[in-house]
């Protein structure tokens, strides 16, 4: 069946329950989170989302040690929270209508009843996690959704640009159940099997120990985000005449593993590419390697960002004001451009984003080279 016809089938059918008054949902004024048999974060869309929520898994594991704490999270991901001691479970979101029953029965199981929907996609989310039995939905304040009768706190979504960042945000649904976070940092978990594999996988690279790694992660889930691949070779062999003890290590997924050997070989001796070669967790454990990780707004900055690894992130058509870094300023270089055409959520629509394409070599490699300590070089 054509997706458009089940969104729409669903979207119509939840309304007509709706206005038949058969959907029955509490306050947020009426939600006392201490006696919740469990709390379920949402967040099914990217992974920087997704890390951006591990504050508030710290505050709510803080704030009530003993209630479940469940993660919905894009299947894609879930490898790297499976280790957070603050994450009791975790469920697989595997995109619009697929897996669902699954799906269903993992959260029906897990005896939720408050859901706090940091990001999320529309239509099927909300009525999947209604019918597994959760009654208090929060949205995180100024998101919007197509079902705000399901929303516990409908008069705080929004349009527009959001208020602040996105972390403070996402706390701010644990003050809305009643608790009084602190202000947090994010955080990834990282294994000592992890660590034992990427010193495997190193030294059977042809890497000592004595060299220093940056990382180049070329790649974007949104093409309008990703620097040129001719202005990361450039930048790579700038930095290796530099910089002899360098070695430039490319990352990416599989399917970003031709734009990497693409650049590896642009750049010559001295540059690696691992891309297609780590799951996340692995990712995460090789980054703890790095000197420095260079790359746009994309997942992985956001793990080098939660393990306090030096970045210089490209930002074109997003904004690092509410997606860059907001704590260890000292150690992260945002290099912005964002011309007159920029508008809300034009990374997604941008066909021709000449903000990123106009960031220059020297403007970034001058932002690396104030993070490289010179005597390392």
């Amino acid at each position: 069946m054509n997706l458009k016809i089940r969104d729409n089938l669903l979207i119509q059918g939840m309304r007509i329950l709706n206005n038949a008054g058969a959907l029955k949902l509490k306050h947020h004024k009426d939600i006392d989170a201490r006696k919740s048999r469990g709390i379920l974060v949402v967040v099914t869309t990217a992974l920087g989302d997704a890390i951006f929520c591990t504050p508030l898994f710290d505050a709510l594991r803080k704030a009530l040690p003993d209630t479940k704490i469940g993660l919905l999270v894009h299947h894609s991901f879930q490898d790297l929270f499976s280790d957070d001691p603050n994450v009791d479970v975790v469920i697989p979101y595997y995109g619009k209508f697929k897996k669902v029953l699954s799906t269903f029965r993992r959260l029906k199981a897990g005896g939720f009843d408050i859901a706090l929907v940091a990001n999320m996609n529309d239509p099927d989310v909300l009525p999947l996690l209604y019918w597994s039995g959760i009654r208090t939905m929060i949205r995180r304040p100024w998101k919007s959704t197509i079902y705000p009768y399901l929303i516990s706190n409908p008069e705080m979504m929004g349009s527009g640009d959001p208020p602040d960042h996105a972390i403070p945000l996402n706390l701010q649904m644990a003050e809305i159940i009643g608790l009084k976070p602190e202000a947090g940092r994010t955080y990834i978990a990282v294994k000592e099997g992890s660590k034992a594999g990427i010193g495997n996988l190193l030294h059977d690279l042809g890497i000592s120990g004595d060299e220093l790694l940056i990382g180049f992660h070329p790649g974007a889930s949104l093409r309008s985000k990703m620097w040129p691949p001719e202005s990361y070779a450039e930048l790579g062999r700038k930095i290796l005449a530099d910089c002899p003890r360098a070695r430039i290590i490319l990352t990416g997924s599989n399917k970003e593993s031709p734009l990497c050997l693409e650049i590896r070989e642009a750049i010559g001796a001295g540059a690696l590419s691992v891309a297609g070669k780590l799951p996340l967790k692995e990712l995460a454990a090789l980054m703890q390697r790095l000197s420095l990780f260079v790359s746009g707004d994309t997942g992985p900055f956001h793990i080098a960002n939660a393990l306090g690894i030096r970045t210089v992130t490209i930002f074109g058509p997003s904004d690092y004001k509410t997606n860059g870094p907001i704590w260890d300023l000292d150690i992260h270089r945002v290099i912005s451009n964002k011309p007159d055409c920029w508008y809300d959520n034009c990374a997604r629509w941008c066909k021709k984003p000449v903000c990123t394409k106009d960031i220059s070599v020297d403007a970034v490699y001058n932002e690396c080279r104030s993070l490289i300590d010179a005597g390392s070089c």
